[in-house]
């Protein structure tokens, strides 16, 4: 009885049914159009942060760009590219497109949230935020075709979109928004780590770049275009 008890359980192991139970591996290598970028949970852009508003300089805007040292990497690997994830899988950004500029693009590694940042764009440019741990992707808010960028600390991110055309109302109702989300428990899905504060909306800036203040967690100060090759600066604070 016990013999034939033993012979029985080598049978369903070896059987089709339960190797298919038992082998379930995550593909080594996946191209980058089977990733399911999930979108994050945010509010629409109705939910106004108050700010206070102050004249800053070009010198206060490059001294935070110079501690701003959250982006690593950020080497341009257009057309072609690999991103290696820390449970050993490759996903793969290879570059089919006859017009180049439409190919993904790597922003870098961003150290806080220990994710890739990649950029993808055909009628609309997107922004995904690929998890290094695991490769669990979302897809950041975008307004304007051009797309949108992504601001990183430890305790925050920034979500800023813009467009520098004065013809922005014939498509737009605004010129620039901002978007702020504090990050939560790292511990959680990537999806999860974001709650959505609020959002500064205008009609009369085009942002060319923001940083963050390093001094205060909860302040950024942005570079905005004024006419040609010339800019103006402001620092911003939330609360």
């Amino acid at each position: 009885m016990k013999a034939y008890l033993i012979l029985l359980l080598i049978a369903l192991w070896q059987s089709p049914i339960a190797a298919q139970k038992t082998s379930t591996p995550l593909p080594n290598k996946v191209s980058n159009d089977q990733l399911e970028a999930k979108q994050i949970i945010s509010i629409p852009p109705q939910k106004v942060l108050k700010f206070d508003f102050k004249i800053a300089d070009a010198a206060h805007f490059e001294q935070q760009a110079k501690e701003n040292k959250d982006i690593t990497n950020t080497e341009n690997y257009n057309y072609d590219f690999e991103l290696t994830t820390w449970d050993k899988k490759t996903i793969d950004f290879k570059c089919s497109e006859k017009v180049k500029e439409t190919c993904p693009t790597y922003l870098g590694y961003s150290e806080s949230m220990e994710v890739y940042l990649v950029r993808k764009c055909k009628d609309v440019c997107n922004t995904l935020l690929i998890d290094a741990a695991n490769g669990s992707t979302i897809l950041l808010p975008t307004y304007f075709d051009g797309g949108s960028t992504p601001l990183l600390s430890y305790k925050y991110m920034l979500v800023y979109s813009s467009y520098s055309d004065d013809s922005f109302d014939e498509y737009y109702d605004t010129r620039s928004i901002i978007e702020v989300y504090k990050i939560l428990d790292y511990t959680e899905a990537l999806e999860n780590r974001f709650e959505y504060l609020g959002s500064f909306q205008s009609r009369n800036w085009s942002i060319a770049e923001i940083v963050f203040n390093v001094d205060k967690p909860n302040a950024f100060v942005l570079k905005l275009y004024e006419e040609e090759e010339e800019f103006s600066y402001v620092e911003m604070e939330w609360w």
